[in-house]
């Protein structure tokens, strides 16, 4: 694989925030078969091609924003799908998996700010509040009694 296709492959998996198991799907393609074109050792077939260079072409569009998909991706609708659902479609609409990502955004940017509204009126810190949530999902017990303090 060429530097450059193994470089879109890099930038790819770091910037759009999502699990390699998600690109499985995507890319039609098993996860030691991702980490081989990363690293160089084998090629993506032509149509893998072509996605990746969508999916690079989506990422550095969106590096920007220091907002990446993670795991909205699955959870957050828009015009009747998520992300995930988007980019594994066979055609790609990167104009509209951008907008989405505005969309995704303002919703998060909305948190923050009632995050920092929140702080702001309470008598905690932001150091604070953050060793609180951490230590509040760490000390319920099993994973499904988690509780989040910040939705």
């Amino acid at each position: 694989m060429s530097s450059t296709n193994q470089k879109n492959v890099s930038v790819v998996l770091d910037k759009l925030g999502l699990a390699v198991k998600d690109y499985e799907n995507i890319l039609g393609a098993k996860r030691a078969d991702i980490f081989s074109w990363k690293n160089g050792r084998t090629n993506p077939s032509a149509e893998q091609l072509e996605k990746l260079s969508l999916l690079h072409s989506i990422a550095e569009q969106i590096i920007g924003t220091k907002i990446i998909f993670g795991r909205l991706a699955w959870t957050c609708e828009f015009k009747g799908k998520n992300i995930i659902s988007r980019l594994e479609d066979k055609d790609i609409d990167v104009s509209l998996v951008i907008e989405h990502h505005q969309y995704l955004t303002a919703i998060v940017e909305k948190r923050n700010k009632a995050v920092d509204r929140y702080i702001e009126d309470s008598d905690v810190y932001a150091e604070d509040f953050f060793i609180q949530s951490v230590s509040d999902t760490r000390s319920s017990g099993s994973s499904g009694n988690r509780r989040r303090v910040v939705n």
